[in-house]
């Protein structure tokens, strides 16, 4: 059976960091680090019969303090561009281990053979600020309370905001494509509404809709957003995933992309 545990192994800058919190009835810290590395790695309760691959993919376990426990993991373990994979065996079948009452996932720490494969943030604090024309002072952002405003009421609302010195106009999370505020109506008409205060003010604003949605469809009007105009959109991360977030950045629309 494979050692997972080693207090004196220095992880190396291409290991992925992982901490956990873990409280159990039944079994001590060790005997709980030993269960949730092998179960999120190579074992899960099976016999591991490539004993010479397995002492190079298999995690270690080097740190236990108080009820936190600290495990590298070898970055070849991953398919290094799939959030499902690694998230999947960070966050897995871990939790489904009886004799652990509690467990948190704490910290991930990724090298930057993981990280690189990521495109990352396409706009920036600095990028918002260049479009906003907004050099130093805060920027100010609000959402349209209620929800029921038709389309024509939202963007009538939205200008009267920006009128009134916000910057940027973000849809609420529960606001998609209802029946009394239909997605492509609100668009067309919050961003006829944008464009008329700018010229108004000759300041630049920018509204952020909300595409939350199955995948392709929020791809669909991703692209229905950027044709009418818009400069940025919204996706529920906490909702849809980090999949779906992945899929839109890779679009590459030159959108903004705002994370809720």
């Amino acid at each position: 059976m494979l050692n997972y545990i080693n207090i004196k192994y220095k992880p190396s800058k291409d290991d992925v960091i992982v901490e956990y919190y873990v409280e159990s009835a039944d079994l001590t810290l060790y005997e709980a680090a030993e269960r949730i590395v092998e179960t999120s790695s190579l074992g899960e309760w099976t016999d591991i019969f490539n004993k010479k691959t397995a002492k190079k993919l298999k995690p270690t376990v080097f740190e236990l303090k108080e009820n936190y426990i600290k495990i590298a993991y070898p970055h070849n373990l991953f398919e290094k561009n799939s959030i499902p994979q690694i998230l999947s065996t960070l966050t897995g079948n871990i939790f489904s281990i009886n004799e652990i009452k509690n467990l948190r996932l704490e910290d991930i720490s990724f090298p930057l053979k993981i990280v690189e494969k990521y495109k990352g943030p396409k706009f920036g604090i600095k990028e918002i600020r260049k479009i906003l024309a907004i050099k130093s002072r805060p920027i100010i952002s609000s959402s349209i309370k209620p929800l029921i405003l038709n389309p024509k009421e939202y963007a009538r609302e939205a200008k009267h905001i920006w009128l009134g010195g916000c910057d940027i106009i973000i849809d609420n999370e529960k606001l998609t494509n209802q029946s009394f505020n239909k997605f492509k109506d609100r668009i067309i008409q919050t961003i006829d509404a944008r464009n008329k205060v700018e010229d108004r003010l000759n300041q630049p604003k920018i509204y952020i809709p909300n595409i939350t949605a199955e995948t392709a469809e929020m791809v669909e009007r991703l692209k229905f957003v950027k044709e009418s105009g818009g400069r940025a959109v919204m996706i529920n991360t906490l909702i849809t995933g980090f999949s779906a977030l992945q899929t839109l950045r890779n679009i590459d629309s030159k959108m903004i992309i705002y994370s809720n």
